[in-house]
């Protein structure tokens, strides 16, 4: 799961901008940034102690491993929701303390062994909705980028069988010395050329040739049009001169012209580099 670098996490739950006075655009890059990082839960604090009439008040770390969804906020001194915050629906925010959660923040360290239990409530609760929501706005997003990644692998291995064929049909043609192109090489042509017949030849014999090129192929990656046989063509020559130029080395070769039909005329070439 990715998300926008540009979106700015604030830590303190306390000062946080509302979801909802985000764009609509970027609230979900911002929910995803956040669900990222996670709750912030504060480890090795010094959480400040307050009297409050005859009792002393304070946040508690272990409340974090109680609840992980919990978080503290030192400018407010007080805890919230962190799936609250990101997911709460409107019409909740009055209900089962979801202001306080949210918002003005829990302070009631006295009495969070029930505060914190009646936050979370039963299996409908608004705090128990938010979470299923960020559950499922997780999953969404592993399953959008499953597809995606499956698509690519798929597209990727399709064009490899695209390429494999054309290299197979214009390794055979130049080996025989046929022609590639056809004077029509339409879709509704009767004889397209030996290149692109020989293609359709393999697509009727294979079953995955034939999806590579008819079911999953983009209009511009066919892999057979005049550009892309010259390219191969082209590509052949410079390895067959490369070959031919490393058996040579330095030594003479000849080269045999056919002046007429009576005589023949030989011309001896050496390559000599001059330093």
């Amino acid at each position: 799961m990715q998300f926008d670098p540009h979106v700015r996490i604030v830590v303190d739950p306390g000062i946080r901008m509302p979801i909802e006075k985000f764009h609509p655009n970027v609230q979900s890059d911002v929910r995803r940034a956040y669900l990222l990082r996670g709750p912030t839960q504060l480890i090795g604090h010094n959480f400040p102690r307050k009297c409050v009439g005859s009792d002393w008040r304070q946040f508690h770390p272990k409340w974090f491993r109680e609840h992980d969804w919990l978080e503290y906020s030192v400018s407010k001194d007080a805890a919230y929701c962190f799936y609250c915050y990101l997911f709460r629906q409107e019409a909740d925010h009055e209900k089962f303390g979801h202001m306080v959660f949210t918002k003005t923040g829990f302070t009631d360290f006295k009495h969070a062994y029930r505060g914190l239990p009646s936050h979370v409530g039963g299996v409908s609760s608004c705090h128990n909705k938010a979470r299923l929501c960020a559950k499922d706005f997780k999953n969404q997003r592993a399953s959008i980028t499953h597809r995606i990644d499956a698509n690519t692998k798929t597209a990727q291995m399709f064009y490899e069988v695209r390429l494999t064929v054309a290299l197979d049909v214009a390794s055979f043609l130049i080996a025989q010395g046929h022609a590639f192109h056809g004077n029509d090489e339409s879709a509704t042509s009767l004889n397209k050329g030996n290149f692109l017949e020989m293609i359709d030849w393999y697509q009727n014999r294979n079953e995955d040739v034939r999806v590579a090129f008819d079911e999953l192929c983009p209009n511009n990656a066919h892999m057979t049009s005049p550009k892309i046989q010259q390219d191969i063509t082209r590509s052949y020559a410079e390895e067959v001169t490369e070959v031919i130029k490393e058996e040579i080395g330095d030594s003479y070769f000849s080269v045999l012209i056919d002046i007429s039909i009576a005589e023949q005329m030989v011309v001896l070439v050496r390559l000599v580099f001059v330093s």
